[in-house]
């Protein structure tokens, strides 16, 4: 079979046909540390492994002027498009507005929230084809999180169907994939490049990945725990595949395949199964810890990878490996009583049987750590450039994170005590200045010559000495030096001078000598 990594997560038990005879053999148990809440405890789902998901789409198309509320219902946005030129907004419940974008593409343009209402992204191509990816943290305050633009003739966005994490894929060349995963409420990143076998014809590429997740039931709950890809390498089309744990972005295991290889997880989304149908193995990997279980059977035809409640399954008769999914978590206290197991409970040491949580950032109202505003401009100090100083406009003039209410005020270079501009050298059209040197905290940069107000030129930070020329003769003058230092900062104080030109002096009629003559017993005559 042909591999197809566009389709690498779909069932490719279709060509694993018929049926043989199964070996029993010994299960393995995985050791539980290191538990994650939901996947490796808790969870009671069993049946087949699932195929990678893709996550959820959060692009809608700009058309004209559009408006909606994220799937929370934490913030509502409103979209114009007027003249070619995007206007975006984004407020919150109480109409406090958060994010103001405007943008001209070069076509359509796209955006959308997280799941869990705690990102915003959008994006589109600008005139010179790069696509531009705006994506937002909207927790705790609106943070950008910087993303490459890359020239592509396709491209892919998702979020993990709890929300937290980003995914972008990238085809930037006839043959290299891009991949960034963002971990939104950290901010961490992972990018990737992907030589792919040649196929211009695929929309993305020969790649494919995809999200573990599991949903609890009628809670719907999902569980972001590992990231899958997989590609056909260029000039050997073998499959190359890698798998991550999303938290801390860390990677567990990566491996090559045949193109016979089916990929998926299990019900819970702690085991990710590899069924290599070329080479009849099977392979179980710990979406938390990486660690691996290797099965030979020898089978002919169909192969099928399931759980019940004690195992891990091949063809629902063969154990694999001992299902501690839907078993008891080593810790299994409740220590607020509130009926919630500690491993499962987003405020452990708060009693809320409702696990209300709705900033959606994995910690519960209960025990929300609440906001601090020291300065009292309504602004808590987790978002304030301020948070001792008053500031409500937040204003930062130069960008650099600090509000301009508490930036520190700009400190110029010092000049020594009595110094002096020195004069020498002193014609009817030229003379020479001289001034000792400044000192500054970080550093001078050079000097400024002035005449009156006006600039006559600006030296380096080692040139203590300047002539200047073209001046007319017998006429006063005012000449005063500034410096100043890598900040920008200048001297007003600096030293200055007056000081007069000479006159001309007496001149001779063209054509003047001096002539002498033998001195006669009188004199010269």
């Amino acid at each position: 079979m042909r591999f197809r990594p566009q389709r690498v997560f779909a069932s490719v038990l279709c060509c694993l046909m018929g049926a043989g005879m199964l070996i029993l053999v010994t299960s393995q148990v995985f050791s539980a540390q290191d538990t994650r809440p939901g996947v490796d405890c808790g969870c009671e789902l069993t049946g087949t492994y699932q195929i990678p998901s893709k996550g959820v789409q959060p692009a809608f198309k700009v058309t004209s002027v559009t408006e909606g509320t994220s799937p929370q219902g934490s913030y509502r946005y409103e979209v114009g498009n007027l003249g070619g030129q995007v206007t975006l907004a984004v407020y919150t419940s109480d109409d406090q507005e958060i994010l103001n974008e405007a943008f001209t593409p070069s076509g359509s343009a796209y955006w959308g929230f997280s799941p869990d209402d705690g990102a915003f992204v959008y994006h589109f191509l600008d005139p010179s084809a790069y696509e531009q990816v705006k994506l937002f943290r909207l927790k705790g305050g609106v943070q950008p999180i910087p993303i490459e633009s890359y020239r592509t003739g396709s491209s892919v966005h998702y979020f993990s169907r709890r929300g937290r994490y980003f995914f972008y894929g990238a085809k930037i060349d006839i043959e290299t994939v891009r991949i960034v995963l963002v971990d939104t409420w950290t901010l961490d990143t992972y990018t990737d490049s992907l030589t792919l076998q040649l196929n211009p014809l695929d929309k993305i590429g020969l790649a494919g990945w995809g999200f573990n997740y599991f949903k609890k039931d009628k809670d719907n709950y999902s569980y972001d725990a590992a990231f899958f890809y997989a590609w056909a390498e260029k000039d050997t089309g073998n499959v190359k595949w890698r798998l991550l744990k999303l938290d801390g972005f860390t990677l567990l295991k990566e491996g090559s395949a045949t193109s016979g290889t089916w990929f998926g997880f299990s019900p819970c989304g702690d085991i990710l199964g590899i069924i290599d149908n070329t080479a009849k193995e099977v392979k179980l990997f710990h979406t938390g810890r990486g660690e691996e279980h290797d099965f030979f059977p020898n089978w002919s035809g169909g192969a099928q990878l399931s759980t019940d409640s004690s195992y891990h399954l091949l063809n629902q008769t063969t154990q694999l490996l001992e299902n501690t999914a839907d078993t008891d978590c080593p810790e299994q206290a409740d220590t607020d009583g509130d009926g919630v197991k500690d491993v499962l409970d987003n405020c452990p040491q708060t009693p809320n049987s409702d696990q209300l949580d709705s900033d959606g950032d994995g910690i519960g109202d209960a025990c929300e750590l609440t906001q601090t505003d020291s300065d009292g401009d309504s602004i808590p100090d987790e978002s304030d450039n301020c948070p001792q100083t008053p500031n409500q406009d937040q204003k930062d003039s130069d960008g650099d994170g600090t509000g301009d209410a508490c930036e520190s005020a700009p400190v110029p270079p010092e000049w020594p005590v009595d110094s002096q501009l020195n004069v020498s050298n002193v014609t009817k059209d030229s003379l020479t200045l001289r001034w000792p040197e400044a000192t500054d905290d970080i550093g001078i940069i050079g000097y400024r010559i002035y005449h009156g107000p006006d600039l006559l030129d600006e030296v380096g930070f080692d040139v203590f000495s300047y002539r200047v020329e073209n001046l007319t003769p017998l006429t006063e003058y005012e000449f005063a030096v500034q410096a100043g230092d890598f900040e920008g900062n200048w001297t007003t104080d600096g030293p200055s001078v007056s000081v007069s030109t000479l006159s001309n002096p007496p001149s001779w009629p063209e054509g003047s000598s001096l002539r002498a003559h033998r001195p006669g017993p009188r004199g010269v005559p």
